[in-house]
C-alpha cells in the first residue's frame, strides 16, 4: 500500500537522517569541528539532541507493538540498533516506555539474540 511504504520511508528516512547522525555528533564529534572546545560541546550537547529525537519516536511513531503496525518490518531493526545507543550516551531507557517494550520484544526475537550471540562470541 503506498500510505503504508510513505510512512516507512518517513520514519527510516528520520532515524537515517536526524537520529543517527544527531548520535554521532558525540562519539565523532571531529567530523564536524577541529576546535577541541568544539568537540567537548558537541560531545555534550549531542546526547540531549538524540533523546529529544527519540522522544518524537515514544509519542509519534510507536503506537503500535511494531514501527508498521502489527507486522514487523524492517523499520524495527533500524530502530533497535538505534536504542542500543542509548546507554552508551546516558540516556536512560526508561523515560520511552514505548521504546523500551520495542526494544525488549526486539531482544526476544530468536534471530536478534543469535546474532548477539555471534556478536559476543566475536
Amino acid at each position: 500500500d503506498t500510505f503504508q511504504m510513505a510512512r516507512l520511508l518517513a520514519f527510516t528516512s528520520y532515524l537515517a537522517g536526524w537520529v543517527h547522525p544527531a548520535a554521532a555528533h558525540r562519539v565523532r564529534g571531529n567530523r564536524w569541528a577541529d576546535d577541541p572546545d568544539a568537540i567537548a560541546e558537541l560531545r555534550r550537547k549531542a546526547p540531549l539532541v538524540f533523546a529529544d529525537a527519540m522522544g518524537l519516536i515514544e509519542t509519534e511513531y510507536l503506537q503500535t507493538p511494531w514501527i508498521m503496525g502489527a507486522a514487523y518490518s524492517v523499520a524495527d531493526p533500524y530502530l533497535y540498533v538505534v536504542t542500543t545507543w542509548l546507554a552508551r550516551d546516558g540516556i536512560d531507557i526508561a523515560q520511552f516506555p514505548k521504546i523500551e517494550a520495542h526494544f525488549a520484544r526486539m531482544g526476544g526475537r530468536p534471530a536478534v539474540q543469535r546474532v548477539l550471540a555471534r556478536v559476543a562470541a566475536g
